[in-house]
């Protein structure tokens, strides 16, 4: 009578031990995530810096922005 009993405990056990590897993955993948948000924050506060440090290098146009003809043309017939 006791094997059965074991036989029907062994599943339970299984499942229990299952879900206790389960919840410590999501425990160790939440703090993974919490480390990639951390790190995500500090890439874009060095990023924002970087572009003020830009900003208040230069006169404040984009050297690589699209030159439209028009306006170009309109500034050189104001200067006239």
């Amino acid at each position: 009578m006791n094997a059965s009993i074991e036989r029907r405990d062994a599943p339970e056990h299984a499942l229990e031990r299952d879900a206790d590897e389960l919840e410590h993955r999501l425990d160790h993948l939440g703090g993974d995530i919490d480390d990639a948000r951390q790190q995500l924050k500090a890439r874009r506060e060095d990023a924002d810096l970087d572009e003020d440090a830009a900003d208040d290098e230069d006169d404040g146009e984009d050297p690589a922005a699209f030159d439209d003809p028009e306006v170009a043309e309109e500034d050189e017939d104001e200067e006239e």
